[in-house]
């Protein structure tokens, strides 16, 4: 895999009794291979993982994690689409472990869910520059269901223009690659 292009954030300055955290967002693929060779320290990670499909990693007993199978839909719809329950359990698994020291946010294509919820997380721990990072990142789009419900599932709802803003910042972004790539 060489040279890595999976989201490692500059690790932030810790709270006052907190851990440096590390986030990484990266695909099922990418994660699976960290996995394999021994990338993901394994005493002190969790990984949140989301996947239109069952999981399967056999090396999964190798580090903490949560899963949950849901399509990657932008809004509540009959279906498979992300849940205030999914939220609540993942919320759950982010509030009762100040102690992780790398957090893993993993989803099929790595760029929709996992950008969503670490968003959310960052959002919690207080680290909103870190948080806009990923909105301003043309290769990440967060979805915006399961970060209102992440967001909402932690305590912290964000309204309408906090949310458009982030959303406009992220379309900038990718609108502004895009140009720069289709005029080179």
């Amino acid at each position: 895999m060489g040279n890595h292009s999976w989201g490692l954030l500059s690790p932030h300055i810790p709270k006052k009794g907190e851990a440096m955290k590390e986030i990484h967002i990266c695909s099922l693929k990418e994660y699976r291979w960290l996995l394999r060779n021994h990338h993901i320290p394994t005493n002190s990670s969790y990984a949140i993982i989301s996947s239109s499909y069952p999981l399967e990693i056999p090396e999964a007993d190798l580090i903490c994690y949560s899963f949950e199978c849901y399509d990657d839909i932008d809004f509540d719809c009959l279906g498979r689409c992300f849940s205030p329950e999914a939220a609540r359990r993942f919320s759950k698994v982010i509030k009762s472990n100040p102690h992780v020291d790398s957090w893993y946010f993993v989803c099929d294509g790595g760029c929709r869910r996992s950008a969503a919820i670490a968003c959310a997380a960052l959002r919690f721990w207080g680290y909103e520059k870190e948080e806009l990072k990923i909105w301003g990142n043309p290769r990440k789009e967060p979805n915006i269901w399961v970060f209102t419900l992440m967001t909402d599932a932690l305590g912290l709802p964000i309204d309408d223009i906090d949310l458009d803003l982030r959303v406009h910042m992220n379309r900038t972004a990718i609108r502004a690659a895009f140009h720069n790539t289709s005029t080179e």
